[in-house]
């Protein structure tokens, strides 16, 4: 269908609900800043079938191109790449953060249209060939040629080489996976919305943290209200009698897990939240299961021997055997240390409780961790979260982000930028006085409306062609996710230690996307980083939070102000290797899962559950429930981007532990020492991007490869 102006000029109804889904809004020097409000249902068939005549017209102009150059060809290709996914991406953010039934119809309505275009495009043999003409010219700049070539790489996984029933084949697969992954993540979405675990007596919640329980009483009144056959003793739920609704989420599990002293409810969480992604209507195994073999028959038409190759082919680790390598080494040293945790456990629970049980669940053993730790290092997690107010953990961690790369990071008034929530924060960056950057962060959980973990991504990338008004490149706008608990209701926000180190992570990954100072869009910032080593600048700054004078300047007590004593911070220094043995293999487990799943087809006698239950039996040592599995609830691997990749945790963070080593041998506590190598680590890892092989960044910065030594050596086990 084509969509023109109606006969006097003026805009059609198709163009006036696309200028709504890509209208920015303007502040200051920032460009292409989304005005999320607009982004409207009854928009988006209309404006999306105008984008896609629009990019039609102008691509099958460069497929006829007779003089090719980098203006002439890549520049253009930048920008209706750009044209093309940007209202896709903000309307996928907003199912995210803020779930919509309508909003999701009606997007499942255009997508199919989007990613058709969009195998096209990347299957084009005209412009393929163009490109390769493009290789040859010499005056190419390095970022430049890398652009080209993974450029090129990035068609041939795309089939540019594909023909008749074949590439037809490679084009429906790819349909139908952005339909399933899609799916994938709404069915968790939505089943989070109802899933609930109730407790109806007080003994049940015996330990959990106040806020907690109040969060439950307030669910159950919730739910009462709205429900259309009231049970009238349970109108009114208190703190004393109940009961008690715990929505199944992250936020829940962990403080139910560690500190409830009730084992019926925390078996009740424990089954519950494993079982996430496996009850109609969101049963998600026959899903992952078409994805799958999927997948292993996309890698096949491209003449891979199965989706794991085809996976790597685009990361830094060489091959799957590579990996295999480094996993083998991190479970060896892990395996013996994991078996000496688990004893040292067994005989702390015998010494500790006289009704101990006789064997011990899957539901007690981060309960008796939390315990052992609270008993050897007197660190009670609830009581830390009250040194750790929000705003002060945000404010200290931009003034270290001030004292190690002289950038200046504060909050923007309410209401000058626009965001999808009251709860959100935009924040500018500025060096010098110049603004360089902004970002946008969403700290608290949201359940039912928002998809639980954390995560960063990007909005505006650092780029030359997408510059508007004069200016010479596009300022990078960021945005970070987090699921913090809820604070109470006229209470200030309080992080947990693992909160705040999921700031710091997601925060390093902002870095990298913001600080960049390569104006080429397709590898500034995250872009064209290898994704296994994308997570290197993430984990690298998780480290500034456990240093010693950090934590001490950083924690404040929400009443009196007070910092951590030094004795409790000895105590989480001490306490950060505890359980690093159990807790690296369980990260292999779902590492050497996903390489696993990936090498083969799903069939009646060879499911990727039988795999994982194998896998676990031989890594695992804590106790686990034969039915488990982590898979229909496992995001990471079939709505997001790690398929085939999970491993890359680790690989990234091998490097991360041996950057920030040599931040070490100059002696954490002298900023005098650390300015140079801050220096040095913002011009290679959080400036260069991808404008050189993460290999090469590395080598520019450290001086030599990463070893695993300085991980081992960190967390205890070498």
């Amino acid at each position: 269908m084509t969509i023109d102006k109606d006969q006097t000029g003026a805009p059609s109804q198709a163009e006036e609900a696309l200028s709504r889904l890509t209208s920015c809004s303007s502040y200051k020097a920032m460009q292409r800043l989304p005005v999320w409000e607009n982004v409207k249902v009854a928009d988006l068939e209309p404006g999306v079938d105008q984008l896609l005549t629009e990019v039609k017209a102008e691509f099958a102009e460069l497929e006829q191109l007779s003089s090719v150059s980098w203006e002439t060809l890549m520049v253009p290709l930048e920008r209706l790449e750009s044209r093309l996914w940007d209202p896709a991406s903000r309307v996928s953010h907003l199912q995210s953060v803020k779930f919509d039934e309508a909003m999701k119809e009606a997007y499942e309505q255009v997508r199919t249209k989007i990613v058709d275009l969009s195998t096209e495009m990347n299957q084009s043999q005209a412009i393929y060939n163009h490109i390769r003409q493009l290789m040859q010219d010499e005056s190419l700049s390095l970022t430049r040629q890398r652009v080209v070539a993974e450029t090129i790489k990035g068609m041939e996984h795309s089939g540019v080489h594909l023909e008749g029933e074949a590439k037809a084949r490679f084009k429906a697969i790819t349909q139908r996976l952005s339909e399933l992954t899609e799916q994938f993540q709404n069915n968790l979405i939505k089943e989070a919305q109802q899933n609930t675990v109730v407790a109806t007596s007080a003994q049940e919640v015996v330990g959990l943290p106040e806020a907690v329980v109040a969060q439950a009483i307030a669910k159950t009144n919730e739910l009462n209200a709205a429900s259309e056959t009231k049970d009238a003793q349970n109108d009114n739920a208190t703190a004393d009698s109940g009961p008690w609704t715990f929505g199944v989420s992250g936020a829940n599990y962990l403080p139910i897990m560690e500190r409830c002293e009730s084992r019926v409810l925390r078996e009740k969480m424990y089954r519950a939240f494993k079982q996430r992604g496996m009850a109609e209507p969101f049963d998600n195994r026959p899903i992952l299961e078409e994805i799958l073999n999927l997948r292993q028959e996309k890698a096949k038409l491209l003449e891979f021997d199965h989706y794991s190759a085809f996976s790597i082919d685009k990361k830094m680790a060489p091959s799957v055997g590579a990996v295999d390598e480094l996993l083998a080494r991190l479970r060896d040293v892990s395996l013996p240390a994991a078996d000496q945790e688990l004893e040292t456990l067994k005989a702390f629970i015998k010494s500790q409780a006289t009704d101990a049980p006789d064997e011990l669940a899957p539901w007690d053993i981060a309960f008796w961790t939390e315990r052992y730790r609270q008993t050897f290092y007197n660190i009670d997690q609830e009581k830390i979260r009250e040194y750790l107010p929000v705003d002060r953990v945000m404010s200290e961690l931009f003034k270290l982000m001030n004292e190690l790369f002289e950038i200046e990071i504060t909050p923007v008034p309410a209401g000058e930028v626009p965001t999808w929530h009251d709860a959100v924060t935009f924040y500018e960056v500025k060096e010098a006085g110049e603004l360089i950057a902004g970002f946008f962060m969403d700290p608290y959980e949201r359940a039912g409306e928002k998809r639980e973990g954390a995560w960063m991504n990007t909005v505006v990338d650092r780029s030359e062609a997408l510059a508007q008004d004069g200016t010479d490149f596009t300022l990078p706008i960021a945005l970070f996710i987090m699921n913090a608990r809820q604070p109470a209701e006229g209470q200030p926000g309080l992080f947990s230690l693992n909160e705040a180190e999921t700031l710091f992570h997601e925060f390093g990954h902002a870095l990298q996307h913001m600080l960049t100072r390569v104006n080429e869009g397709s590898a500034s910032g995250i872009n064209l980083v290898e994704w296994d080593a994308v997570e290197v600048a993430s984990q690298f700054n998780e480290n500034w939070l456990y240093q010693r004078s950090f934590l001490k300047t950083v924690s404040q007590h929400v009443n009196t102000g007070e910092s951590l004593d030094d004795a409790t911070i000895d105590k989480i220094l001490e306490s950060r290797n505890y359980w690093a043995g159990n807790g690296t293999l369980r990260q292999l487990l779902f590492a050497l899962t996903d390489l696993r799943i990936h090498e083969q087809a799903v069939s009646d006698e060879q499911k990727p559950y039988t795999v994982e239950k194998s896998l676990r039996k031989t890594l695992i040592r804590t106790p686990f429930l034969e039915e488990e599995t982590q898979l229909p609830a496992f995001g990471h691997l079939f709505a997001g981007g790690y398929a085939a990749g999970y491993y890359s945790y680790k690989w990234a963070e091998v490097m991360a532990a041996d950057a920030f080593a040599r931040f070490e041998e100059a002696g954490l506590e002298d900023l005098a020492a650390l300015k140079p190598i801050a220096k040095h680590y913002r011009d290679t890892v959080l400036a260069q991007g991808g404008s050189q092989s993460a290999l090469e960044v590395f080598r520019a910065f450290r001086g030599r490869d990463a070893t695993a030594d300085a991980l081992l050596r960190q967390q205890g086990l070498l």
